[in-house]
């Protein structure tokens, strides 16, 4: 049992070894002219932020149009789930780009036994590229908010406006916390600790295709029967 436990260690020693070689190789390319934490500002600050400007466009609510919040926080909740189980961990016409940098860049960065960010260009790794973020915005946030406004009503709209970004940023700040050192004090926190766990199952290569699909709400794992609580 002994030798056993003496391989293991090599192994261990050796893969992580591995992916520290990887993480450097990438650093030396990713996003060098803003710095982690501008790009945390940027995605999780800029999305919390004009969703609170749109707040200040309501006028006249009824509590009816208030109907949308929970509608679109379980809409986001199901759009966040099914992107990342089929195009970010199966390869898709048109989409491998995203199969290729989740599944081929972001779980060889972060793995089961190696899940904390080591400097602030780690941050880089950990969220969206702003791109990504304008693409979202204008590509599918916009016209869907313009659709909710001519459909119902311009408070409507708004509301779905400031929870899908709410939803989006509260997101990524899940994500990034998800990424601490368990010391930190968010790590520590009940629901953030809850997250981690499941997300850390969800690097384990052997899992990452079929469970734990949801960062910090788990309700279309749950419902779908992919949500695993052990860190295996």
């Amino acid at each position: 049992m002994i030798y056993i436990r003496y391989i293991y260690v090599v192994c261990w020693y050796l893969f992580n070894v591995k992916v520290r070689a990887f993480r450097k190789n990438h650093r030396k390319g990713t996003f060098s002219f803003i710095s982690g934490w501008t790009h945390l500002g940027v995605v999780v600050g800029g999305s919390l932020l004009v969703s609170l400007v749109a707040l200040l466009f309501i006028s006249g609510l009824s509590w009816i149009e208030l109907l949308i919040i929970p509608v679109t926080i379980i809409i986001s909740n199901f759009v966040e789930y099914a992107i990342h189980r089929w195009p970010m961990h199966r390869v898709l016409p048109m989409l491998k780009k995203m199969y290729k940098t989740h599944s081929g860049k972001h779980h060889r960065y972060f793995t089961h036994d190696f899940m904390n960010m080591e400097c602030d260009d780690d941050l880089h790794e950990v969220f969206a590229t702003p791109l990504t973020v304008l693409m979202f915005f204008f590509g599918v946030v916009i016209p869907f908010s313009i659709a909710c406004t001519l459909l119902f009503s311009m408070n409507v709209g708004i509301l779905f406006f400031a929870t899908t970004m709410a939803y989006y940023g509260i997101y990524e700040f899940i994500h990034f916390t998800t990424h601490l050192m368990p010391s930190h004090f968010l790590a520590k926190l009940p629901f953030m600790k809850g997250a981690r766990e499941r997300h850390q199952t969800h690097h384990n290569t052997r899992l990452m295709r079929e469970w734990n699909f949801n960062i910090g709400l788990p309700l279309m794992d749950f419902l779908f029967g992919t949500l695993w609580k052990e860190t295996k």
